[in-house]
């Protein structure tokens, strides 16, 4: 649901955003869903929020065909 979220979303989302679309704590994301998520390189996280890499994108894209 995370990856989709963001993908649906289509630009930068904070952590509290993420939180209430996906229906989960805010620490659990950030201490044990995101760490994951950058170190296979999926999603980034800066000043903008958290976003997805084109590799995020791509397995998106290859989950919604």
């Amino acid at each position: 649901a995370y990856l989709s979220v963001l993908y649906q979303h289509g630009k930068s989302m904070s952590v509290q955003s993420l939180a209430l679309a996906i229906g989960a704590d805010e620490e659990y994301i950030s201490h044990e869903l995101e760490p994951s998520l950058i170190r296979i390189g999926y999603i980034v996280i800066d000043k903008g929020g958290r976003s997805l890499t084109e590799e995020g994108e791509t397995y998106i894209k290859g989950l919604h065909r």
